[in-house]
């Protein structure tokens, strides 16, 4: 039995330079990436990388360039195999201050 696809997204989180997390993935469940959303109101660019559950371990997912004062959308097509399935969509931003925003399924 194939367990459903449940559609999922996280509030505006402002992310900081140290382990943000962004969505909470229900436990024994994965999460599958299909948008993100992050938005720079800084005068600096800000670079933002997402994991899967806390930086240490060393599970990058996306790293993600933002100009000041800029937006940048990704939909499904550019995201289409990513997933978290070791912890939590986890967010750090160089420097601090994007606000980021995912969508996806839970499965």
């Amino acid at each position: 039995m194939q367990i459903p696809k449940i559609p999922k997204a996280s509030d505006a989180i402002e992310v900081s330079d140290s382990d943000t997390t962004i969505y909470k993935v229900t436990p024994g469940r994965t999460f599958l990436l299909r948008g993100v959303i992050i938005t720079n109101p800084t005068a600096d660019t800000v670079r933002v990388t997402l994991y899967d559950g806390p930086s240490a371990d060393g599970r990058k997912k996306l790293d993600i360039i933002v100009a000041a004062s800029e937006t940048k959308v990704l939909d499904k097509n550019v995201l289409e195999g990513i997933e978290f399935k070791y912890g939590d969509v986890v967010g750090v931003s160089s420097p601090a201050g994007a606000v980021v925003v995912v969508t996806g399924d839970e499965q």
